[in-house]
């Protein structure tokens, strides 16, 4: 477990033991009515033993608000989030960005829907829930299913048979390319699309309601959607929600330091110090590039893009050589891989997180 950070306002602290902060919390009849329905405040060892589960049965976190511990909040290993927010801290919406967070913290973990339980008297706690998107499945019991993103990527084989496509403005595309490498890339990146709206959606090239914008991208009337092609490989994303992705060879000999010192901001470059120096461009430029494909604010170019926005996820993944892919989606998305080969559609779990 490491710290997270939630927002300008708020970080999540790995939970260590400091019953003198937060046992007064517990003592606080109102509030462990709201949490145990019970008027009896907790001792230090009743205390300790709670922490104690949480701590081995999930991920448990100090909310720091601000620089002060203001409460606790813990992702359990069944799904379950558990939020307590001290009483003098309360109605600042705190909670309710920490369950956002929680939920993108689901996603990490591969949860494709969270719970809470929540007393019928408890309506703070209810509205608060329900203002992050969960409803009530049974009495006490609610949920909140996460949105999924998949991602199909496929190298370009060095021979491509080409058939006819749909819609016809993605073959008129395709037939005005003049150069044979991106007429190639264009064509495959659209064959990934194709088999990954049938494998995610079930959907074809007329169900999907695909069209084309006068700035030139495709969307889709049914789901987000999103296309990257470099000289070897085709990426493309599928999803509930809106978009991004964007691929690139992991190191690439156009890739420079003087690129990164004209378009990088001063905390991008701090966070860019953390990743080996061959990874650092591609790192970069992926993730502007995705974040600008999700975008619906075309007037800001995507050297302009923020690339330390938490809707990024970034991955190292090999084909016929190692590649960097970014995707630009909902921070509580589910992120799914798929690699497209010679017509089957098989889950890759092997990439690594960068």
């Amino acid at each position: 477990m490491k710290e997270r950070i939630v927002d300008d306002e708020i970080m999540l602290i790995p939970y260590y033991p400091d019953p003198e902060t937060t046992l007064p919390w517990y003592q606080d009849p109102a509030l462990v009515k709201q949490v145990d329905n019970v008027d009896e405040p907790y001792t230090a060892e009743k205390l300790g033993r709670m922490y104690s589960y949480l701590s081995t049965h999930g991920e448990c976190f100090y909310i720091r608000y601000r620089g002060a511990l203001a409460g606790d909040v813990t992702l359990r290993d069944n799904a379950e989030i558990c939020i307590v927010v001290a009483p003098e801290y309360q109605n600042r919406h705190i909670g309710r960005r920490c369950i956002a967070d929680m939920l993108a913290l689901a996603a990490e973990k591969g949860f494709s829907e969270v719970k809470a339980n929540i007393y019928s008297f408890n309506m703070q706690s209810r509205r608060m829930f329900e203002a992050a998107g969960f409803t009530e499945m049974e009495p006490e019991w609610f949920s909140c299913r996460l949105p999924v993103t998949d991602v199909y990527i496929a190298r370009i084989p060095d021979t491509v048979a080409y058939e006819p496509v749909l819609p016809k403005e993605r073959q008129e595309q395709i037939d005005a390319t003049d150069s044979d490498a991106v007429k190639a890339q264009r064509y495959r990146a659209w064959e990934v699309l194709l088999n990954g709206l049938e494998h995610s959606y079930g959907l074809d090239a007329e169900t999907a309601g695909l069209t084309k914008d006068e700035r030139g991208r495709w969307s889709s009337a049914v789901c987000g959607i999103s296309l990257s092609h470099c000289r070897t490989a085709v990426a493309a994303a599928v999803s509930n929600l809106p978009v991004g992705i964007d691929i690139e060879p992991a190191e690439d000999v156009r890739y420079r330091q003087t690129l990164i010192d004209r378009i990088a901001n001063d905390v991008e470059k701090a966070m860019l110090r953390s990743l080996p120096e061959r990874l650092r461009v591609p790192y970069l430029w992926t993730r502007k590039e995705a974040a600008f494909k999700r975008s619906t604010d075309q007037t800001m170019p995507a050297i302009k893009q923020n690339a330390t926005d938490r809707s990024l996820r970034t991955v190292l993944i090999r084909l016929d050589t190692e590649y960097m892919l970014s995707v630009a989606c909902e921070a509580s998305s589910v992120l799914r891989l798929f690699e497209f080969d010679h017509g089957i559609v098989r889950e890759r779990t092997d990439f690594i997180t960068v």
